[in-house]
């Protein structure tokens, strides 16, 4: 397997840096820069703002097990999570729970 490295052209809004660790993958034997995309919680309008609060404060209160879900989300933070690479607007629920944690 090769991984192709990011040029600086292809960093647009939906993509972002990310690093292929050595060894996470069958073939790699260096760490190699290459591109990403973020993840995105997406729902419908109709939602309630309390539901989303409610899963968005579950995520955030139990972030240590949220993160060993997946190796993805071993260098997650809190603060990149709710600032950097947003591709759709904030939902009002998670909006005043980012608010109480004094984040926003």
């Amino acid at each position: 397997m090769h991984w192709l490295p990011i040029m600086p052209t292809m960093k647009q809004r939906l993509f972002l840096a990310a690093c292929t660790q050595v060894h996470r993958y069958t073939g790699t034997d260096t760490d190699t820069v290459t591109f990403g995309v973020g993840a995105t919680f997406v729902t419908a309008s109709t939602v309630s703002e309390d539901i989303i609060y409610v899963i968005t404060k579950a995520v955030f209160d139990n972030f240590m097990c949220f993160k060993r879900l997946h190796p993805a989300f071993a260098n997650l933070t809190e603060a990149d999570m709710i600032s950097k690479n947003i591709s759709a607007p904030l939902y009002p629920g998670a909006v005043k729970y980012y608010k109480e944690m004094g984040w926003m």
